[in-house]
């Protein structure tokens, strides 16, 4: 099922001390604090900075490419940054899980989760995502995938959202599915 929402600036809610820590950084920058400032290309930018302000460190401010490059190649700044990263992650991903009754598993999509699947798989994504208190019995069963097929999301929309050209000999749109866009049985060709 697909849910339309504004979901990434439901407020950040940390987890522990060091969280606590970064919030408060991120607050004093801009005020409200969402998750899309800590969970966006944007934002791991953002929270490698905050990290470095609570650790007493002046770091330049880096893009999310090189963060996560740096981080899979042994940059110890950036590998906390995407340890963190995925802690968050697995927060936000295993609150939506239960509030959105998502037995069927949820998907991660995006630019950053598909280049780093290993340190979701074994980082404390999956954690996080289960630990919820009386719940983490319920947030155990719920898969998590990533989603490595680059157009996705374009896919998903096109199946589900009507065509608004119209072609000569033709008075109403139509939906466009997968096979339009060159896939088969939803899979790319």
């Amino acid at each position: 099922m697909t849910v339309v929402s504004e979901g990434g600036h439901a407020a950040f809610a940390p987890c522990n001390d060091l969280e606590i820590e970064i919030l408060k950084v991120l607050t004093g920058r801009y005020g409200r604090v969402s998750v899309e400032r800590i969970l966006s290309g944007g934002g791991i930018g953002d929270l490698h900075w905050a990290l470095a302000r609570v650790h007493g460190r002046d770091e330049t401010r880096l893009k999310a490419h090189d963060i996560v490059s740096r981080g899979l190649t042994g940059d110890a700044v950036c590998a906390e940054t995407l340890e963190r990263f995925c802690e968050v992650y697995g927060s936000v991903a295993g609150d939506f899980a239960l509030a959105f009754g998502a037995r069927g598993g949820v998907f991660l999509a995006g630019g950053i989760a598909p280049r780093m699947v290993s340190l979701l798989q074994s980082g404390g994504f999956r954690r996080r995502f289960e630990d919820k208190g009386r719940f983490s019995a319920y947030t155990a069963q719920i898969r998590s995938d990533v989603i490595v097929y680059p157009h996705a999301a374009l896919i998903g929309a096109a199946t589900l959202a009507p065509v608004t050209a119209k072609p000569a000999d033709a008075g109403a749109c139509r939906p466009v599915n997968a096979r339009a866009l060159g896939c088969r049985n939803d899979r790319p060709v």
